[in-house]
């Protein structure tokens, strides 16, 4: 029977206690060099004839600097990061040996975490070497900070505007790895921007626009900062500049100090120079590739997005490789990145180890038709080929599959963890009373499916739990597919990302992701008490509700998928949701996009806003500041619920 249901969700969160540790961080000292031995795992397994080149010449990108296959590559950059690590520590700090997994093998271990996505942006959690979290207090602002262990995380490729092009090898693609790793393992801050207006600054002494800087400019390597635009800086900040330009941003609010005093607390051997020297000699970096198996000779395969349904409209969405198992149901999920339709040039698939059991999947959720699209390369008896470009078309699903994802906190003395992923999901279609979920981390294998039956509320709901000590992945993947929608199965796929902290700079708590797509702050502290802990976690969100949710009159459509966004104030063995108390001040939103895209659809970015869904209607949230060479905008602040809030890129009509 058709079942008519409002597809409103509402998200809990619950918190229990557990004890806290300590932690020490890992590094080798040899010779007054300090060299950091770095594991690097890939969440898919790649292939040995697999050419970068001509993945990157199919996708109409340049591929000037690529050296042979992808690891070849890899190793080639991760040895140039090691070489402007060198750089910008004055020859006091090198990467050591590094070894190399693949196919997602220890991943959870892995201080670098490789990712398929071709439009993920390059994150790193700060201070996340550490072996066990770490409270911190700085000394000279009495901020308190607690370190959590993790990881850099990196999409496939990056060349400043997006993963989907960029050899590591070349100078936008190690720089970024350097600078990720300066979060990482040097517990620094940002220094592009202003922690309390969001307006575009740069720590600099050189008196120049650092984005303006040319390559080859002598001044590349003499200004301060690398954390403020590493792309052309090349050292890091050692003292007070005249114009005041780093006293704003996050690092001073954090620190209250220089990049070089920050180094030498937590690195208390490091000497600070007193100019910039000359260039280290460059080395070579000893690296093992550890595989659990032998590599497949081709691992990738070429899929294009066709659209007959809208024809003439360009519809993004995301794509998956999904491994089956003989039943359909997914074993492993990897993210590739946003697909536009009617594209010339493909994407390359990567992961493929069996065209019999891994099949390509591309999701989209058109906002103006209040409609969800698969295609699907299992919808035709041929499956996913590597020798040949699969084009798959757009289908239209009967159900509105409408996916969340609510974390629930365990903490103790400040100290937290994410113990449960509650997912539910409702079908705005009200087609389905029995569906199938499953969680699936980033570099692992899914969980087996559970069936679940509509309940009173007309959600499905199910909660994933995990034992303290064993968190849910910090990046991963939900899937869900119908059960009762007569002979064809429907499904639907959504990534999650946890963020750690609020912030920064405003809440004592859990350290923060940077460079993360959305970022919330305040230009005040909140009153929660202590001790507290803060968490975020986003995540792709359904664009309808009842009805089509109508856009702005002024509003053209939507880029990529709309973002779910859910704060919480962890404290005491309560978790609350930010915003419900008067004393969670608004947050501020900055919201990163991928340039990459804009220029696929022929977007400028002056025409872009940043829209709020609120009470079934799109709402224009006018900008705050902007910053295009970093591609990002902000808004002011916004409140939160139990149910976070829900959040998307639209561009204005020419």
């Amino acid at each position: 029977m058709r079942r008519l249901v409002q597809c409103m969700l509402l998200l809990p969160l619950l918190l229990v206690g557990l004890p806290t540790t300590s932690a020490q961080t890992a590094e080798m000292q040899t010779n007054q060099v300090i060299a950091f031995n770095v594991t690097v795992s890939l969440e898919w397994q790649p292939g040995t004839n697999d050419q970068l080149q001509n993945d990157l010449t199919l996708s109409q990108c340049g591929t000037t600097g690529v050296v042979g296959n992808y690891l070849d590559d890899l190793i080639t950059g991760l040895t140039q990061a090691s070489n402007y690590l060198a750089l910008y520590t004055d020859g006091q700090m090198k990467l050591g040996s590094v070894t190399i997994y693949t196919g997602g093998a220890n991943w959870n271990n892995a201080n670098i975490r490789v990712l398929a996505d071709s439009s993920y942006r390059p994150k790193a959690f700060v201070g996340g070497i550490v072996t066990s979290p770490m409270e911190y207090t700085s000394p000279v602002t009495s901020r308190k900070q607690t370190f959590y262990p993790s990881a850099i995380y990196l999409g496939r490729l990056w060349d400043g505007k997006s993963g989907r092009c960029g050899p590591w090898a070349m100078s936008d693609g190690y720089r970024t790895i350097g600078h990720e790793w300066a979060h990482y393992a040097l517990y620094l801050y940002d220094e592009y921007y202003n922690q309390d207006t969001l307006a575009p600054v740069y720590c600099t002494s050189s008196h120049k626009h650092l984005p303006d800087i040319a390559p080859g400019d002598p001044t590349i390597d003499q200004t301060d900062s690398l954390m403020a635009y590493h792309y052309r800086a090349g050292q890091l900040w050692r003292g007070d500049p005249s114009d005041g330009t780093c006293d704003v941003t996050p690092q001073m609010k954090i620190h209250g100090e220089s990049d070089w005093h920050t180094l030498q607390r937590f690195y208390p051997g490091l000497v600070i120079p007193s100019a910039a020297t000359a260039t280290p000699t460059a080395e070579p970096v000893p690296w093992t590739i550890a595989s659990v198996s032998s590599l497949p000779a081709n691992s990738s395969a070429n899929v294009r997005l066709r659209n007959t349904i809208v024809p003439g409209v360009k519809l993004s969405g995301h794509g998956y490789l999904v491994r089956s198992y003989t039943d359909k149901s997914p074993q492993r999920i990897i993210g590739q990145g946003t697909m536009v339709t009617d594209e010339m040039f493909p994407l390359p698939f990567l992961g493929v180890e069996d065209p019999a059991h891994d099949r390509a999947v591309i999701i989209v959720q058109d906002a103006q038709a209040g409609a969800q699209y698969v295609a699907n390369s299992d919808s035709t008896p041929l499956v996913i080929g590597q020798s040949k470009l699969n084009d798959l078309y757009l289908q239209r699903n009967a159900w509105k599959p409408c996916l969340s994802t609510t974390p629930t906190f365990t903490t103790s003395g400040g100290i937290s963890q994410v113990t449960q992923l509650t997912v539910r999901l409702r079908d705005c279609a009200g087609l389905t009373n029995r569906v199938q979920l499953t969680y699936c981390p980033s570099g692992g294998n899914c969980l087996p499916l559970v069936t679940k039956t509509i309940d009173a509320s007309g959600n499905f709901v199910h909660a994933f739990t995990f034992p303290w000590g064993s968190p849910p992945a910090e990046y991963g993947y939900i899937y869900a597919r119908s059960a009762d929608i007569g002979e064809r199965q429907e499904e639907t796929i959504g990534w999650y990302q946890l963020a750690g902290g609020v912030g920064p700079a405003t809440i004592t708590g859990h350290a923060p992701l940077l460079e993360r797509s959305v970022d919330l702050t305040s230009s005040k502290t909140p009153q929660i008490g202590s001790p507290s802990d803060s968490h975020m976690l986003y995540s792709v969100s359904c664009p309808y509700r009842t009805s089509v949710a109508s856009l702005p009159p002024d509003v053209g459509g939507m880029i990529d998928t709309p973002l779910n966004v859910q704060p919480v104030i962890a404290r005491e063995n309560t978790s609350t949701p930010w915003n419900t108390a008067q004393s969670h001040p608004a947050l501020s939103v900055r919201w990163s996009y991928n340039q990459d895209l804009l220029n696929r659809l022929r977007i400028t970015e002056d025409r872009l806003v940043l829209m709020r869904l609120d009470q079934g209607a799109w709402q224009v949230v006018t900008p705050r500041q902007r910053s295009l060479p970093l591609d990002w905008l902000a808004i002011e602040g916004q409140s939160f619920g139990g149910s976070g809030a829900t959040f998307a890129l639209g561009y204005l009509k020419d």
